[in-house]
């Protein structure tokens, strides 16, 4: 009866054994399952730390489904698949993390806390990285197209891909540039610390050069229609190109200008300014100067008066303004009074003084040959006399009164 009895307990125990044991094996089974699977996931995701917490932010908004805390999934496709990046204003201040965005075309990092840049994506196209500190660059890709660094503190650039054309780095601690690109088409590199332009693309349309140290340019290409570079210390020009449309150089120290090209008109966009420089003549007019300079004579070889320079002559005079000798003020300088003494009677036409910062300090109407203006209580100085007559041909001449 013991045996028996001994028998049925040991037969009970291994049945519990054999069905608790296949539940084990089970248990076993399902979590290797869990693991294998957890370690082929893991092994597809390449996770990268992002250090900067604002840029953490951002890729949190924008790519929720590639972070993980600080951590970014590099092979995730939302990352790899991006063609812009826009992070304006964002106080980021660590762009690690963007080399790997591989199909990346766009990025616009403007206004953060940068002081530098990681790699970039060999893809891009346009970068745009103004108002920042950055100091250093990295190499740009060879497949960049537009580059603006603008309000950096930037004291060199590093060399520019042929296929760039526009170009902005204005308002850093430049002392040069690079050799520019032959596609380049727009250059801004005003408010820096130049003292020489390497050779200018043939391509340029749009150049600004101003307030630096410039003291002459180079041959200015054909293809050139705006041209700013106010604020040098220029003493001359190149020729200027036939289809220049904007011309703005003042406040240089250019006594003798090359011809302007007819280009210069107020029709559509077309404007000179030329003040603040130390010239007493101009080699033509043309429609795009305001009243202003076109009280400036013509340069005449020979006249010590009005051309102490011996500034060339131009052939070319614009067919809005004339300029003969139709009629003479003597004399010249004055102390008390001087004529004004026309070869025609003239008639309805008007007579103004005006002085060198554009203010009329006496207007006359008249008809007749001959007038006499008094120095009166006009101060000493230089004026200009403008002719207007019932045509509204624009004559002018300067005087000189002490």
């Amino acid at each position: 009866m013991k045996n028996w009895k001994k028998t049925i307990k040991n037969k009970a125990s291994f049945c519990w054994l054999v069905i608790h044991g296949k539940y084990f094996i089970m248990k076993i089974k399902i979590i290797l399952i869990i693991l294998v699977s957890g370690l082929q996931f893991t092994s597809k995701a390449q996770w990268v730390t992002i250090p900067d917490a604002h840029f953490v932010a951002y890729l949190q908004a924008n790519f929720p489904g590639c972070m993980n805390g600080n951590q970014m999934d590099t092979t995730c496709a939302a990352i790899t698949g991006a063609t812009a990046v826009t992070c304006i204003s964002d106080s980021i201040a660590d762009l690690t993390g963007i080399q790997y965005f591989d199909n990346l075309l766009n990025l616009d990092c403007e206004i953060n806390l940068l002081s530098t840049l990681p790699n970039l994506p060999n893809t891009l196209i346009f970068l745009d990285c103004n108002m920042n500190q950055i100091t250093i660059l990295p190499s740009l890709p060879s497949t960049i197209s537009g580059f603006s660094c603008f309000q950096n503190n930037l004291t060199t650039l590093p060399p520019l891909p042929n296929s760039l054309t526009h170009l902005s780095c204005g308002e850093n601690q430049l002392t040069s540039l690079p050799t520019l690109p032959s596609l380049l088409n727009n250059l801004e590199c005003a408010y820096n610390n130049l003292s020489g332009l390497p050779a200018l693309p043939n391509f340029l349309q749009i150049m600004g050069c101003d307030h630096n140290l410039l003291d002459s340019l180079p041959a200015l290409p054909d293809t050139l229609n705006s041209l700013t570079c106010a604020f040098n210390n220029l003493t001359s020009l190149p020729t200027l190109p036939r289809c220049l449309k904007v011309f703005i150089c003042a406040v240089n120290n250019i006594s003798c200008f090359p011809e302007f090209p007819d280009s210069l008109n107020f029709s559509p966009s077309g404007y000179v300014n030329i003040y603040n420089n130390p010239f007493h003549c101009l080699p033509n007019y043309v429609s795009g100067m305001d009243s202003l300079t076109l009280l400036y004579p013509l340069c005449m070889t020979g006249d010590t008066i009005n051309n102490p320079d011996g500034c060339g002559v131009s052939n070319g005079i614009d067919k809005l303004v004339l300029e003969k000798e139709e009629f003479k003020i003597y004399p010249n300088p004055f102390s008390f009074e001087a004529t004004i003494s026309f070869g025609e009677e003239q008639r309805n036409t008007t007579i103004k003084i005006i002085d060198v910062i554009g203010e009329e300090i006496k207007t006359l109407n008249f008809s007749g040959k001959q007038l006499i203006i008094e120095k009166g209580n006009i101060k000493e100085g230089i004026y200009f006399v403008q002719v207007i007559d019932e045509r509204k041909n624009v004559r002018n001449k300067k005087i000189v009164i002490q």
